[in-house]
């Protein structure tokens, strides 16, 4: 059995998704691209099931998912943490290549370079990557 979650979404946010056509759906049904799957999990990872989850979705991406745009779509997504570096970490724990890393350090602003940040809310005694500046919770 599968669950599916219908999130309440901005119609300015709606880079990636795509509508294609069904007979049982007048309007179509919207796609979301895996890059805006996985920019959605990195934003709300307890939607997605936990961190743990999310790396499992990294991992399962890795030989399909396009950084560039990935990284275009956070750009476009004008949010107000910096989330590329929750994408380089995952990235960096589920064997990207140095190649597709760097499409994520090169897009991050001088500012978020020096920012530390948090993979999710509420860790209690989290770890710290400081090549990354982020931290995570212990044993992910």
């Amino acid at each position: 059995m599968r669950e599916v979650y219908l999130l309440e979404k901005s119609a300015a946010i709606d880079n990636g998704i795509t509508k294609i056509s069904e007979p049982h759906a007048p309007s179509g049904i919207a796609l979301s691209s895996i890059e805006k799957t996985l920019i959605e999990c990195v934003i709300k990872p307890n939607y997605a099931g936990g961190t743990q989850e999310v790396m499992a979705a990294f991992h399962a991406a890795k030989d399909r998912l396009k950084v560039l745009r990935m990284m275009q779509l956070v750009e476009k997504g004008g949010y107000s943490l910096p989330y590329g570096k929750n994408i380089l970490f995952y990235m960096d724990r589920t064997g990207y290549t140095e190649q597709q890393k760097d499409l994520v350090r090169q897009r991050l602003t001088p500012e978020t370079k020096q920012l530390n940040s948090y993979l999710e809310k509420s860790m209690r005694n989290p770890a710290f990557d400081a090549n990354i500046g982020i931290y995570y919770p212990k044993g992910l």
